[in-house]
């Protein structure tokens, strides 16, 4: 860090408070770890609908015994009701790993994601 710039922050700052960057990419790495699919799944692109699916991106990552969805808002604003088609979205509701966001049930098509704060990612198990 340039201590010129900005001298309040610092590595111990980063580290007590529980929503900086350091922590961020801190639990971005163990759930990397802990996910294969991850780390070395395939990847797939997909297509996002809804209001404000212009600011939002999803993808999937999958092995043989894992599937993750994960949908990023880059928007100043949260998201809700928004749509990732999937050509096979499975049962139920997928479960939240990782993030502020409010998983929504799956049907014939996709998964719905009914709320994903500003500036965001999810990660979802499907």
């Amino acid at each position: 860090t340039n201590r010129k710039a900005r001298p309040e922050m610092n590595v111990a700052g980063q580290q007590a408070d529980p929503h900086s960057m350091w922590n961020l990419y801190r639990d971005l790495i163990r759930l990397r770890k802990t996910h294969p699919a991850l780390a070395r799944g395939g990847y797939r692109s997909l297509v996002v609908t809804g209001t404000g699916a212009g600011d939002t991106i999803a993808y999937e990552r999958s092995t043989d015994q894992q599937r993750l969805l994960v949908v990023a808002n880059f928007a100043d604003t949260p998201r809700t009701d928004l749509r990732v088609a999937l050509s096979d979205p499975g049962q139920g509701e997928a479960k939240l790993l990782f993030g502020d966001g409010t998983p929504g049930p799956r049907s014939a098509g996709g998964v719905s994601v009914r709320r994903i704060e500003a500036r965001s990612i999810v990660v979802l198990a499907l």
